[in-house]
């Protein structure tokens, strides 16, 4: 997944400290640092994006936690790219990397950081807790090889797929036939399904499905899909 354009002309003079105005609260990063930064900052505006189109009602905190090898001078910048991500489907683009924080602070939003060792499965990882007025939930993320950013929970959830393109969210009792109904349903109304992620609960007995489109639904088939036997919700998300 290449950077999106915007995120390569802003840190191009920010990161860098090519702008004055950024560096007095951000610190630059060398070219080595830079690099290996550069993916993580477009997962990271990618799942406070994803945060955001999921939420229920306004989000009132975000913690960005790190595990894993982050250098201090690197989370600086990834918890304002998630604060990007967050406000835009809100304010377009109107936020940057540099106002984001006082944007999220005007809006009563607490942002909060917290870092933890490695865990079992990946080398560092970022997950994103939103408090909404169901509560908070999260989504993980991290980088495949050099470049490659990949969402890889969704709560507890365990799912692969690229945070790039439209996406149908969708949360159902794990029953037989599901997916099967979803499938037919899309495919009747003639909406592609170019992938598809199904993660587990045992516990609860529920599951999630993110199926990538190649391009946006309408509303009234995304209503058919909800009113669908088992459906929880669903929710159709841009990244």
């Amino acid at each position: 997944v290449g950077v999106a354009v915007d995120i390569a002309e802003q840190i191009a003079t920010v990161l860098t400290g090519g702008s004055a105005r950024a560096a007095v609260n951000m610190p630059s990063l060398p070219a080595e640092l830079l690099a290996r930064t550069l993916p993580y900052l477009t997962l990271a505006e990618k799942m406070g994006s994803l945060k955001a189109q999921l939420a229920r009602g306004s989000v009132t905190a975000v913690e960005v936690r790190y595990e894993g090898e982050f250098d201090s001078a690197q989370t600086v910048h990834l918890t304002r790219a998630v604060i990007k991500g967050l406000l835009m489907p809100a304010l377009g683009e109107s936020v940057n990397y540099v106002n984001a924080p006082a944007l999220a602070a005007s809006r009563g939003i607490k942002i909060t950081e917290s870092k933890g060792p490695r865990g079992d499965e990946y080398e560092r990882q970022l997950t994103v807790l939103a408090t909404d007025e169901r509560g908070t939930h999260a989504v993980t993320g991290t980088v495949f090889g050099k470049s490659d950013p990949h969402i890889v929970f969704l709560d507890t959830y365990p799912v692969d797929f690229r945070p790039t393109g439209w996406h149908l969210m969708v949360r159902n009792h794990d029953r037989p036939g599901r997916i099967g109904k979803i499938g037919t349903l899309l495919g009747e109304s003639s909406v592609n399904i170019a992938g598809m992620q199904v993660g587990r609960d045992e516990k609860d007995g529920t599951a999630v499905m993110a199926l990538a489109l190649d391009g946006p639904m309408p509303d009234d088939i995304l209503e058919a899909v909800r009113a669908l036997d088992g459906i929880l919700s669903a929710r159709l998300v841009s990244l």
